[in-house]
């Protein structure tokens, strides 16, 4: 019923997380429909790591209204897997279609989230945000109408801009599809010549140590490109 855990290099229990956090019990999303954690048939669908040694868990809360699955939930955990409680969970969207498929981190510390919501706390957010360090949204990222497909996956760069990947067709209604680059505030990138030239969905984004961009999906140019 946990829905994380952390093990040593050789796959080994880690005897430091045996009291780990329990994602749920008892679905109680039955009875509470604005729930905002992981219960029973909830997973984890990204763990991410921070430069602290915090822990951010993203997913799903399981199910809710006839089998469908229902909020997402985003968690960060101590290192030594205790609950940060200094950090408030948002709620993303409010349907299957609103979970949070990755996360990445700029250099001050606040997280980059992308995925398929519409909405956080209520407040209209197409597949991208920027969350403060205590969890709660960063109005001053530059999100007009956002992206118009679902986005995957995001890296950070070494000078906070964003790599995003996905299948989306347009960002903030410019043609840009399935890979793109953002600056650190969230406007588009236009000297980034990956923008707009894949005709397929992004799975997967690797940066190697000399800055070179690589990207995996089903884009028909092949099963990886670098720039």
């Amino acid at each position: 019923r946990r829905r994380h855990t952390r093990c040593s290099r050789d796959w080994s229990s880690d005897v430091c997380s045996s009291d780990l956090y329990n994602f749920g019990d008892e679905p109680e999303y039955y009875t509470n429909p604005d729930i905002t954690d992981f219960d029973y048939f909830g997973f984890a669908d990204v763990v991410f790591i921070q430069s602290d040694g915090k822990i951010i868990v993203g997913g799903r809360s399981g199910l809710y209204d006839n089998d469908i699955y229902g909020y997402s939930v985003l968690k960060r955990f101590n290192t030594d897997g205790s609950l940060d409680e200094s950090f408030t969970s948002p709620k993303f969207g409010g349907s299957y279609d609103g979970y949070i498929r990755d996360v990445g981190q700029q250099s001050d510390g606040k997280l980059i989230v992308v995925g398929h919501f519409t909405s956080i706390d209520g407040n209209g957010q197409n597949r991208i945000a920027r969350l403060n360090t205590d969890g709660s949204l960063d109005n001053t990222f530059s999100i007009v109408q956002g992206f118009n497909g679902n986005a995957l996956v995001c890296k950070v760069l070494a000078d906070d801009c964003i790599l995003v990947g996905g299948n989306f067709t347009s960002y903030n209604n410019s043609g840009n599809s399935r890979l793109l680059k953002l600056n650190s505030s969230g406007a588009i990138d236009a000297t980034f010549a990956g923008n707009a030239s894949l005709n397929g969905t992004v799975h997967s984004i690797a940066i190697d140590g000399s800055g070179a961009i690589y990207a995996g999906g089903h884009f028909k140019i092949g099963r990886a490109h670098v720039w």
